[in-house]
């Protein structure tokens, strides 16, 4: 329960604001919010302009913070994925890079599914983008735990997929880039053809 003087001084805070004539349409940016989301707000805020329902560069920071609450129920979500795709033989490995006072750790999931084709890929990376939603005969339906799960854990998210030796298809999510996006649609890039794996990626 608040006390008394709380109450008081919120209320202080509200005359104040009031007093001091606050506009409730001029942003109230955080010194860490996307520098892309703020030039998207300010031109949406304007009256008679098109408002996304989802406003990209906010919502995967948003994201970030919801769901999962460890690195072991983070990487779970890709384990039940790769024996959704047929998986045989899952490996997961854990990497810690450099200096003592600045240490970075990487994640990396590895198994023997039966991979995506790129346009499949592309859809996969997207928040929503699943070609199972709504089955309950599986682990995943709803086309949120990969990106979410990865995406808790660092701000970068690197998958690779093949359906044939040399031929590689990599899609990488960036929340700082995505972040810096000034368009009022975030758009996913298209997956790049490689054709090898970075050597820490071989089977």
């Amino acid at each position: 329960m608040s006390k008394p003087n709380e109450l008081a001084e919120a209320a202080d805070s509200v005359n104040d604001l009031i007093d001091n004539g606050a506009d409730a349409t001029v942003p109230q940016w955080g010194d860490d919010a996307p520098r892309g989301a703020r030039a998207v707000l300010g031109r949406i805020i304007k009256d008679g302009a098109n408002v996304p329902l989802f406003l990209g560069q906010t919502l995967i920071n948003s994201l970030r913070d919801v769901g999962y609450n460890h690195t072991t129920s983070a990487v779970c979500e890709h384990v039940d994925n790769a024996i959704e795709a047929g998986a045989t033989e899952i490996r997961v490995y854990f990497a810690e890079s450099g200096p003592k006072n600045r240490r970075s750790f990487s994640v990396l999931v590895l198994d023997n599914g039966k991979g995506m084709a790129p346009n499949v890929l592309k859809v996969a990376c997207a928040f929503g983008g699943s070609l199972r939603f709504g089955n309950r005969h599986g682990n995943g339906r709803y086309g949120m735990g990969m990106k979410d799960a990865a995406l808790s854990m660092s701000p970068v998210l690197d998958v690779y997929s093949w359906q044939a030796a040399g031929a590689y298809y990599n899609l990488t999510l960036d929340v700082v880039a995505i972040g810096q996006d000034k368009g009022n649609v975030v758009y996913l890039p298209d997956a790049q053809l490689i054709d090898t794996l970075p050597g820490k990626f071989r089977w």
